[in-house]
């Protein structure tokens, strides 16, 4: 195997590279980091796959151990306060600002960290907030609330979990970060600006716009900012806390006066990661991204989400002409590790 196929096996799927057998799997690792061993193997990811295939080789041990070698998804349990137990069956598992993300084909199960209590729950007053937003029709109101998880809240023990519905070719858009060329990064934003100006005409603003939130649909070209933990705005709502990272990208006093500017600023820096430079200091030293993309990506947003977003249909239509679907080759069943 290419360093490429060892890297994309998912640790909750180690049974791709190793065999049932704890004697077996170990000497495969050994034989593994041997081969590539940066001292030995020049290949550029060589220190990247010995530590994924001890990654793998961990998860393999312990699905050998407790008899859940072969088996798909893995179970995770939640003890209520209230008393009970939440399990859930996950596919993917992934961490992100205030927790952890559990998903599968046709759920998503959000566990927050107990500290993160006030975040937790903002996301049903979100969601009372937009019932009462006036002068909306019902398809703006669906389009809102659809972002948001329609379950309650529930407090376990170790913090607070939520769960949600969703189809299974919704896939974070941390599982694909690394599948984005240029053109897919265009129609990608595009989507995002039209959902956010959605959102800012309706009062409302998000707070994060990170690859833990944004749920797309390769195949259609469709989004979903399936969260609602940093939202706020609507209805005398007020953001308390805002993501580490954001503090990054402008003074917390500016976005506690005008937090749509950094929704503006989150959706440029999202742009940026996905053409695998955050900070946007090498894009213009890097070929393969046109100079307008890379001028508007790295320049301050313009007066409103608005025009952000009409300047960006124009870059696209610069850079690739005319709009056109752009294809992304992504295996569904490879990323939920089938």
């Amino acid at each position: 195997m290419d360093a490429k196929s060892i890297l994309a096996i998912p640790t909750i799927r180690p049974e791709r590279l190793y065999p049932n057998d704890l004697a077996l799997a170990k000497s495969m690792r050994n034989q593994l980091v041997k081969q590539w061993h940066p001292d030995i193997c020049k290949d550029a990811m060589a220190s990247n796959v010995v530590e994924h295939v001890q990654k793998l080789y961990d998860a393999v041990v312990a699905k050998i151990v407790e008899g859940k070698y072969g088996k798909n998804t893995t179970r995770v349990n939640f003890t209520k306060i209230s008393g009970g137990d939440v399990v859930f069956d996950y596919l993917v598992k992934q961490s992100f600002t205030i927790g952890t993300i559990y998903y599968n084909k046709t759920e998503v199960l959000w566990h927050i960290l107990p500290e993160y209590r006030k975040i937790a729950s903002r996301h049903s007053l979100l969601r009372t907030a937009i019932s009462n937003l006036p002068n909306k029709n019902y398809k703006t109101l669906d389009l809102l609330t659809q972002t948001i998880p329609a379950s309650q809240i529930q407090s376990v023990e170790n913090g607070f979990i939520l769960t949600a519905l969703k189809s299974r070719e919704y896939l974070l858009l941390e599982n694909l970060v690394d599948r984005f060329s240029p053109e897919h990064v265009g129609w990608a934003l595009n989507r995002i600006y039209e959902q956010l100006t959605l959102f800012h005409d309706s009062g409302i603003y998000v707070g994060d716009i990170s690859p833990y939130n944004v749920w797309l649909c390769p195949a259609s070209h469709r989004m979903l900012m399936l969260n609602g933990f940093w939202f706020g705005g609507a209805d005398g709502l007020n953001q308390e806390m805002v993501p580490t990272y954001a503090l990054k990208l402008l003074p917390i006093d500016i976005i506690k006066t005008n937090p749509k500017l950094l929704d503006q600023h989150l959706v440029k820096r999202l742009g940026r990661l996905l053409l695998g430079d955050a900070s946007g200091m090498g894009l213009k030293m890097n070929g393969k991204v046109p100079k307008p993309m890379t001028t508007f990506l790295t320049s301050d947003p313009l007066n409103g989400v608005s025009q952000d977003h009409l300047a960006w249909k124009k870059v696209l239509q610069t850079c690739f002409g005319d709009p056109k679907f752009i294809e992304m080759n992504v295996d569904i069943e490879q990323i939920y590790g089938d």
